[in-house]
């Protein structure tokens, strides 16, 4: 992935090859990084019988193949794409599949059951996917903290355990989407790091506590109102979106959800978590679509503070899926200029930069990179 083009003069020489011996790492294992984050299925469980112990293990291990492979082309493919997929064959899944990894294996003379993690080669399911003329996403969302508030007569309910809209999320099934959300368990001590109304006003050194202590880059905020309406027949919820997200712009998005009067209050509020997990996924897909005809390329300095903080930035360039190439014209113990080669846009590359915690600005003559959160001062002039 990286090629090396020289100019190590300007260093020490066992700086100089330490920093070679890396490059040639990441080069050789950067693909397998990325294969590792979206290609990887995890908690295949599967539990067949037949006539015999091995053939019931077969049939298992093949539809857990199935299995992994339905929910890799959720994860990665839009749903306006998925009409153009045919129906698979179980040879062509194999042909796909990279590893399997068994967890919890049981046997009897006519059942298997085990769990299982399965690995896609990335580089066989790009070709497949784009040889079919299918649109798939591969960049991983960092993850977002959801914040379910319900509004009850006068009261708004968030980490409280009677709160419905709580409990229609602590219910949905578990999704293998890349835009992964954290769900803390309801806690009234939780109140002390953010409470519901601070959380509806955005306070933003709020709003920090909570994407810190859970350890998220930003936050969904979901509220959920019923509400009068004149179709007296019908039961109606509101239901308001926000995006409050470090790094990102914010949005908000308000929806009506309207169902027969004789509908019950869960069943509502699970449609709308599955409506709202289902849509959010989709938007990020379609945000992140690999767009192999559209090829780029952008000059950069990369500002690093030492040689891990230059090896951290080269490990989280290695996690980037739309750049397939990466060429180094100079380095230095502070910087590096190099030249990315990557599909989609420059738009694209600046949000999947971002989720791997590296910014990416535009400078006077190129680009620049550094570690999000890293003051860069202007670069010292150098000998």
């Amino acid at each position: 992935m990286f090629a090396m083009l020289g100019c190590f003069h300007r260093i020490p020489i066992k700086v100089s090859l330490l920093i070679s011996l890396i490059m040639i790492f990441l080069g050789a294992f950067g693909h397998v990084l990325k294969a590792e984050n979206a290609y990887k299925i995890d908690s295949v469980f599967v539990d067949h019988t037949a006539v015999s112990a091995e053939l019931a293990r077969e049939f298992a291990l093949k539809k857990g193949r199935l299995t992994a492979y339905q929910r890799l082309i959720e994860r990665i493919v839009p749903e306006n794409e998925m009409e153009k997929l045919p129906r698979i064959s179980d040879e062509k899944i194999e042909e796909l599949v990279s590893a399997v990894q068994i967890k919890d294996e049981k046997s009897s003379q006519i059942r298997y059951i085990a769990s299982l993690s399965i690995v896609f080669s990335s580089k066989d399911v790009r070709r497949y996917l784009h040889d079919l003329g299918v649109g798939f996403a591969e960049t991983f969302s960092k993850p977002l903290l959801v914040l379910p508030i319900y509004r009850e007569r006068e009261k708004q309910l968030l980490w409280e355990a009677q709160n419905p809209w709580r409990k229609a999320w602590a219910a949905q099934d578990k999704t293998y989407s890349l835009l992964p959300l954290k769900f803390p368990a309801a806690d009234m001590e939780f109140n002390r790091i953010i409470t519901a109304r601070q959380a509806m006003e955005a306070e933003e050194s709020k709003i920090e506590d909570a994407c810190r202590h859970f350890g998220t880059s930003g936050i969904f905020l979901l509220f959920a109102e019923p509400v009068e309406n004149f179709y007296k027949d019908d039961l109606m919820l509101q239901l308001t979106i926000r995006r409050i997200r470090m790094g990102l712009s914010d949005y908000t998005e308000v929806r009506s959800i309207r169902a027969p009067r004789n509908s019950s209050l869960e069943s509502v509020l699970a449609r709308a978590t599955k409506n709202v997990v289902r849509d959010l996924s989709e938007k990020w897909k379609r945000q992140n679509v690999i767009r192999f005809q559209d090829r780029g390329s952008i000059s950069a300095m990369v500002y690093y503070d030492g040689l891990s903080q230059w090896v951290g930035i080269q490990k989280n360039l290695a996690l980037i899926a739309s750049i397939y190439q990466i060429e180094i014209s100079y380095i230095s113990q502070k910087k590096a200029g190099i030249k990315i080669h990557f599909f989609g846009s420059p738009e694209q590359l600046g949000l999947s930069f971002a989720q791997q915690n590296l910014d990416l600005s535009r400078e006077v003559e190129n680009w620049g990179i550094s570690i999000v959160n890293n003051i860069r001062q202007p670069p010292a002039m150098e000998n």
